[in-house]
């Protein structure tokens, strides 16, 4: 899911009533990074008359911010992950929950080797609902960017918006990037 999707009402029969899933988290901000966001929390599933405990939303994924001369992603093991968090599903006439959105990847170099979509941020999965409750919505991708003025290696999840500039400044009060 690029953007994060709706959740969803409870399909109903005569005279009852469902409690509708929560929307996953959203996408927003620029692909250019230009200033940095948390990923957005998944929304809450509905109740059913009171009847039962909806599912929270799912937490939306951090801020990663790397510079550095080389950065290399790709050893045994290593990644970055920044993903947003799924959710499990619902009990007892109840929505469930959304997915997380994914959060903000940043990474500065001379060089930059990412390796083949070891670095993510997308959204997490959505739950589903239980006796009336209505599923839910994934939450959407967060954003990654690279900077490198040489040519940047590999591949990522959703795909990185790239430029030839390196060693971004951070203002602190706006969490901008200039």
């Amino acid at each position: 899911t690029t953007t994060g999707e709706g959740g969803s009402a409870f399909s109903t029969t005569a005279n009852t009533e469902g409690a509708g899933g929560g929307g996953g988290g959203g996408l927003y901000g620029n692909a250019d990074l230009s200033t940095l966001f948390l990923g957005s929390a998944g929304g809450e599933g509905g109740d059913h008359d009171g009847a039962g405990i909806p599912t929270a939303g799912g937490d939306g994924g951090g801020i990663i911010l790397i510079t550095a001369n080389s950065v290399y992603v790709g050893a045994t093991g290593s990644s970055i992950t920044n993903n947003g968090n799924s959710i499990s599903n619902s009990t007892a006439v109840a929505g469930a929950g959304g997915g997380g959105s994914g959060g903000s990847i940043y990474l500065a170099g001379n060089v930059v080797n990412v390796g083949s979509s070891l670095i993510t941020s997308t959204g997490g999965s959505s739950g589903n609902g239980a006796d009336n409750g209505g599923d839910a919505g994934d939450g959407g991708v967060g954003r990654i960017k690279i900077d490198t003025p040489g040519e940047g290696v590999g591949t990522t999840n959703p795909v990185a918006q790239t430029d030839d500039q390196f060693y971004p400044t951070i203002d602190s009060d706006t969490n901008s990037t200039y």
